[in-house]
């Protein structure tokens, strides 16, 4: 499915499938290694990366566009600098192959783009790319910020391309089986086989050497304790450019306590590699008390991680797009739904811009995706709950919004769900992941939808493919849980006289401190609320003199989050 490039905000992901296009710093400079990059053959003119003929070595030299302008969106000023040298910029302002083509216009011989927002991804062309005849990788602002003073300070050497070594075995995000989502409730995953994972990678040989006696170890840790560290059993030998897969066993814990988990994979062969930073590759899941997600979340605030903006191509006004996740479980009916938290971009003013979210049943019944019965229409969809929300201003472009559903939504074990954010406007482009989280050998091993998306009324299960995971989030509960937390917390408080006239006495027990106290009629009105001072033990008095005649609910909450709900009748 083609994605829409917005100018600034989106691009299509592309990921060698036999080869190893990296970013790596050469030695002796103190911040020499690899970097996480981004590389994309979609709409340039430049040789092909995965040809080990076309890696472009060089000095990297900032390249100024104009006045200070480190996008390079107009020419370049400073080309006698650039020239002969490998190009480094910033994103923003035009489209990529713009700012490549004013790099090789200059006399550049390759491009580094640093974004200006997290993560990485693989840059297209745009209007200007199939004139640019020189090759571009980007990488993030973490990394242009630590080696921005050392190409001022002048001989620092880029690598960008295909580096073939007599021995190089490697792993890469799309060959790793990860957890099946990114975040997971606690509460699905409290007993022995709530929540299994899959462990195993498959390795590729790089190296122009067979390998010999070739493991592969995983471990998974949370707060640096290991609870899970297995090496395979039987090592394999591979031929150059050969790929295997190797199992291990599964991690089937008792249950999961909430945190952050890591997952990580490490090589092991006879060799001694020669470009071992390819040789470990990890992953992180949440488990917590109230989301549900495949992408990236913030494990400080829980929030969704949105790297990159897209739409589909073609998308005008008015014809509708849902991104979906689905969601199946065998204990489903211990948790509850109450919204989709997810952002979006526009290149437009956001102001009036109205998302609506969906949750729907999918009746579709399969066990897989290989089962002959598995398939989405509209007709297999049925709509249980919607919500929506409109942006007053444009200030919350990129940002996460939290929309409720209409009703808090129960689910059922075993019953398929669909949770939609679904906008009709050309204009938006919704929060997505870099590749870097790729779900490819994942759902290969799960065999289960993950995202699916619709597009004027056509679905395509697979979203915009394995390695672009949707930046949302879906906010479900335990309502057991809450019912506990709220009973430990609440007071039995019985007020004296009752029936009561002008004055009612309030017996505080040993709670003190500062306390509201919000009086209602049985028309749900707030008819009085006070904040008061309150002491161990106290009787506290309260005038209830201009309350007319009839039954009140008295809402009382104290400072330490502790609350009680009482009647009282009024009779004069």
């Amino acid at each position: 499915m083609k994605k829409n490039l917005l100018i600034i905000l989106s691009a299509l992901f592309a990921t060698a499938i036999n080869a190893q296009v990296i970013f790596f710093v050469e030695p002796p400079s103190d911040v020499s290694g690899l970097y996480p990059s981004g590389y994309s053959t979609t709409d340039w003119g430049s040789p092909d990366l995965n040809d080990p003929a076309n890696s472009v070595t060089g000095e990297m030299v900032m390249a100024i566009g104009g006045i200070d302008d480190s996008t390079i969106c107009s020419t370049v000023v400073n080309a006698d600098e650039v020239s002969g040298k490998i190009a480094v910029f910033y994103r923003g302002a035009c489209q990529f192959g713009t700012k490549a083509l004013n790099a090789q216009n200059a006399g550049a011989i390759a491009c580094v783009l640093i974004n200006n927002v997290e993560g990485v991804f693989g840059p297209t062309g745009g209007d200007d790319g199939p004139s640019v005849t020189i090759p571009l990788i980007m990488v993030g602002p973490e990394t242009g910020a630590l080696l921005r003073p050392e190409i001022e300070a002048g001989g620092l050497i880029g690598f960008m391309g295909t580096r073939i070594f007599d021995n190089n075995i490697a792993l890469q995000p799309k060959n790793i089986t990860m957890a099946p989502s990114s975040s997971y409730p606690t509460v699905l995953a409290e007993n022995f086989g709530d929540y299994p994972l899959f462990v195993g990678a498959t390795i590729i040989n790089f190296g122009n050497n067979e390998q010999t006696n070739v493991n592969i170890n995983a471990t998974i840790t949370k707060s640096g304790v290991v609870l899970y560290n297995e090496t395979s059993e039987d090592s394999v030998t591979m031929a150059s450019l050969d790929t295997t897969y190797i199992p291990l066993p599964d991690f089937v814990p008792d249950s999961y306590e909430a945190g952050s988990y890591e997952f990580d994979y490490t090589l092991i062969s006879d060799s001694v590699d020669e470009f071992p930073n390819d040789n470990e590759l990890g992953s992180t899941f949440l488990i917590n008390d109230s989301l549900f997600s495949y992408g990236k979340m913030d494990a400080a605030t829980g929030n969704p991680i949105g790297e990159t903006y897209f739409t589909p191509g073609g998308h005008v006004d008015g014809e509708k797009v849902q991104q979906c996740y689905a969601f199946v479980d065998a204990n489903a009916h211990k948790v509850n739904v109450k919204g989709l938290t997810f952002s979006v971009a526009a290149n437009q003013d956001m102001t009036g811009l109205e998302m609506v979210i969906f949750a729907y049943q999918w009746n579709n019944e399969f066990d897989d995706l290989n089962d002959p019965n598995f398939d989405i229409t509209d007709d297999s969809v049925e709509e249980l709950d919607a919500g929506a929300f409109t942006y007053t201003s444009d200030d919350l472009q990129f940002e996460n919004v939290y929309v409720p559903f209409d009703e808090v939504l129960t689910l059922e074990d075993n019953v398929r769900y669909l949770f939609c954010v679904t906008y009709f406007d050309g204009g938006v482009f919704l929060g997505y992941n870099n590749p870097d989280l790729d779900y490819d050998l994942t759902i290969n091993s799960y065999l289960q939808p993950l995202w699916p998306l619709e597009d004027v009324d056509a679905w395509f299960w697979a979203g915009f493919g394995f390695d672009v995971a949707p930046a949302m989030s879906v906010n479900m509960f335990d309502p057991l849980a809450d019912a506990i937390n709220e009973e430990a917390t609440r007071i039995n408080i019985t007020p004296f006289p009752n029936p009561a006239t002008n004055e009612l006495y309030i017996p505080i027990g040993n709670n003190s401190g500062s306390a509201v106290i919000d009086v209602y009629d049985v028309a749900g009105k707030l008819v009085i609320t006070n904040t008061v001072l309150t002491s161990s033990n106290e009787n506290l008095r309260m005038d209830i003199s201009t309350i007319d005649n009839g039954a009140y609910i008295f809402k009382m909450r104290f400072e330490d989050g502790s609350f009680s709900n009482f009647n009282v009748v009024v009779s004069k």
